[in-house]
């Protein structure tokens, strides 16, 4: 991690931020997006998880090296190309798409496949066992009856703070 002093001056005189990653922009003709998409096809290996070689990485590499020289542009340029079309493409659900969103959705739907939805965990917060409440619970007539019961060894303000 870098840091970088800012010319603000306040008590310290040094405050110290965290350096941002430089943003890649990239731009590219419809007819240079079209030639990638179709690229990207044809290479199945950057994409299709379940091939030898997807975890190659030098091989990988050396794949975008060859197109992007074979274009004019770098490497990294045609990779946050590829991982911005591939995010838009993963985010799309059932809202109403704009004109770019459209075109990606229709010109790369040969990636919906490959692309898993990763499920996100519910947060869960770790309480000590000891400031717990009990529950009895009883099955009557197909009702079902819960009865807190407070643990009597926490403090008063922990067991205020969990009810």
């Amino acid at each position: 991690m870098e840091f970088v002093e800012s010319g603000a001056s306040d008590e310290s005189n040094q405050v110290q931020k965290k350096r941002r990653k430089d943003k890649t922009t990239v731009s590219l003709t419809e007819e240079e997006e079209q030639d990638l998409i179709e690229w990207v096809r044809d290479h199945p290996k950057l994409y299709k998880k379940r091939l030898k070689g997807y975890k190659n990485v030098q091989r990988e590499e050396a794949t975008w090296q060859e197109k992007a020289s074979e274009i004019g542009k770098t490497s990294e340029h045609l990779k946050t190309w590829y991982r911005s079309m591939r995010t838009r493409m993963s985010e799309q659900g059932n809202e109403e798409l704009t004109a770019r969103d459209a075109w990606v959705k229709t010109n790369m739907s040969f990636l919906q496949i490959h692309i898993a939805a990763v499920q996100k965990r519910p947060l869960q917060t770790i309480v000590p066992t000891s400031t717990l409440a009990t529950y009895d619970i009883a099955i009557a007539d197909d009702v079902i009856i819960t009865t807190k019961t407070p643990n009597t060894e926490t403090s008063p303000s922990l067991s205020q703070a969990v009810e």
